[in-house]
């Protein structure tokens, strides 16, 4: 079976022994989608894959004002919006920070307008106590930073994430204590509600490494679904911590309207010509468990790039729930053959697969259905995965 040990980029934990799973709280949810509101299912729209552009990278070398031009225009065609998410982005704000020059930590106030000079001046103190000062003060603070509302946003951009008590290293993103509990202005911005998202969005792609975590990290709490794609810009973020916490966070939110732009923005990374980009590309694809994705993969199995491939082969095998190496030829033909299957078919053979790492997979996958209850080890005896097989099935019947 395949070897998922020393790669920073695999999300695929391995499967508990017995998993029994019941809505609303499923065995293997996480610390933050456990909290949140889930989407309920809807038709995503499709999207023209040619106006899906390659995405602008936080922190590497600044583009030309052609490539910028280009690669704006290509986005804005991407994530045109419905009317209620237009108005969620219209919603009345100050001038925001410039976060593609500057480091908010250490902005001054040169060059802005007038308002946000004028909202930092009235809310820079309280936000600094919210931060550094006595429980008291901070108490007080709190306060008056809730009631200042958007005009305290400026302030809050300028000190974010603000002091961290949690060692975020020492966790998995499953794993990570609530987002509001790593630190006082962060505990905040969860109490404005959605009101400071919109402001998040937009510091995705600063330079800061703690500063583009936590942005992205905020999502997993408040769902805003015009992040959508700045989030799935951070599946390629330089940092590996990042891009895990992205993958995760999108996983989470796989049945928000619109998501079918967030596939569409992986497969175009799959397409790219930067090997990098494809491998991780292929890991948001198997995570994702994106089916449309395959035959992108396929032609990936083709490339010189040893790592790639390796990666490739392992993302094919968590999608499909087959393994059948790196080898082109055999998956050109059971894509040919199975391509139209529904991939839910391939988790009812995957659950009873002689291959124990793809029952295993196949066992993580089941967390996904909410209200199915079944009692399923992929160390169990033929008998007993088939009587699973079989739990499962009636399920999907009845469910989709």
């Amino acid at each position: 079976g395949d070897d998922d040990s020393g790669d920073d980029g695999d999300d695929h934990d391995s499967a508990e022994a017995t998993i029994a799973m019941a809505a609303p709280d499923l065995p293997s949810s996480d610390a933050l989608e456990s909290q949140l509101p889930s989407y309920s299912d809807q038709p995503p729209p499709s999207v023209d894959e040619s106006a899906v552009g390659d995405p602008l990278r936080g922190g590497t070398a600044p583009l030309s004002d052609d490539e910028e031009a280009e690669l704006l225009t290509q986005t804005l065609e991407l994530t045109a919006l419905t009317a209620d998410e237009a108005a969620a982005m219209a919603r009345p704000m100050p001038e925001l920070l410039d976060h593609h020059t500057v480091e908010l930590e250490v902005i001054s106030a040169d060059g802005l307008a007038p308002e946000t000079e004028a909202a930092l001046h009235d809310h820079r103190e309280s936000v600094r106590l919210l931060c550094h000062g006595s429980a008291g003060e901070q108490i007080a603070a709190k306060e008056a930073v809730l009631a200042a509302g958007e005009r305290a946003l400026p302030a809050i951009l300028e000190q974010f994430p603000g002091p961290i008590s949690v060692n975020r290293y020492e966790y998995p993103p499953s794993r990570l204590p609530q987002f509001e509990n790593h630190g006082p202005l962060l505990d905040t911005l969860v109490e404005m509600g959605d009101l400071a998202a919109p402001a998040i969005a937009s510091i995705l792609d600063v330079a800061g490494v703690d500063v583009r975590f936590y942005a992205t990290f905020y999502f997993g709490r408040v769902r805003y679904q015009p992040a959508l794609i700045p989030l799935a810009d951070r599946l390629f973020d330089k940092d590996p911590s990042i891009r895990e916490l992205a993958r995760y966070i999108l996983h989470s939110m796989r049945h928000a309207p619109g998501y079918n732009r967030v596939l569409q923005f992986v497969r175009q990374g799959l397409q790219s010509r930067d090997a990098w980009r494809q491998q991780e590309a292929a890991h948001a694809a198997g995570l994702f468990g994106d089916q449309a994705a395959i035959p992108h993969l396929i032609d990936l199995l083709e490339s010189d790039n040893r790592r790639l491939v390796e990666v490739v082969q392992r993302e094919l095998t968590h999608i499909a729930f087959e393994d059948l190496g790196p080898v082109h030829k055999k998956w050109a033909r059971w894509w040919e053959k199975h391509g139209t299957d529904d991939r839910n078919m391939w988790l009812l053979e995957g659950l009873n697969h002689s291959n124990r790492d793809i029952r295993q997979h196949a066992a993580r996958e089941l967390s996904n259905f909410p209200g199915l209850l079944v009692n399923y080890s992929a160390d169990s005896s033929r008998r007993e995965r088939l009587r699973a097989q079989k739990a499962v099935a009636q399920y999907l019947k009845e469910t989709t």
